[in-house]
């Protein structure tokens, strides 16, 4: 089950979708990510992928918060995330 009660951690959101994908036994969940702005102060665009379907997006100075944010932005989307 996917609680808000755990959303508060946001350490838990790509393992939330995560789970969510591993519900139907052919889903393929991916990240990319892409790198903008000077070496020195860089800004990180995460795209999670579900199958072939864009599903999230996160930018952040960091790749592991641009992941959470767009892993977040899935769960949102499927109705888990507030």
């Amino acid at each position: 089950e996917f609680s808000g009660a755990k959303s508060a951690g946001r350490g838990d959101y790509k393992s939330r979708l995560q789970q969510f994908a591993e519900q139907d036994g052919s889903a393929e969940l991916r990240y990319e990510t892409e790198t903008a702005g000077p070496s020195h102060n860089p800004v990180y665009t995460a795209r999670a992928y579900l199958n072939s379907n864009l599903v999230g997006t996160g930018v952040s100075s960091t790749i592991k918060d641009a992941e959470m944010l767009a892993a977040k932005a899935a769960l949102a989307l499927f109705g888990m995330e507030t």
